[in-house]
């Protein structure tokens, strides 16, 4: 078992990849919020690292946030969510 590869395309299931990112990490030992942040980042690529480069990077909280990874995992599913594609 590891982390998948989130790309931001029509298909993934958000909250199926931040779910298989918890249960991992858990399973692992890693259980601090800002290590999960740290390495569910680098498990973005295409539209996903693109969002997360452009409009993630820029948002104010993140340094100053104690829930990296929760901040995140709700921007993630709210942003891909088939729901709020346009």
């Amino acid at each position: 078992m590891e982390i998948p590869i989130f790309y931001g395309v029509i298909g993934e299931n958000p909250k199926e990849w931040t779910n298989q990112v918890e249960k991992y990490l858990s399973k692992i030992g890693i259980k601090d919020d800002k290590r999960i942040f740290k390495i569910a980042k680098t498990h973005l690529l295409g539209n996903a690292l693109q969002w997360f480069e452009n409009e993630g990077m820029c948002i104010t909280d993140w340094d100053k946030n104690e829930i990296k990874w929760l901040n995140l995992k709700f921007r993630i599913i709210d942003r891909y969510s088939s729901d709020n594609r346009s």
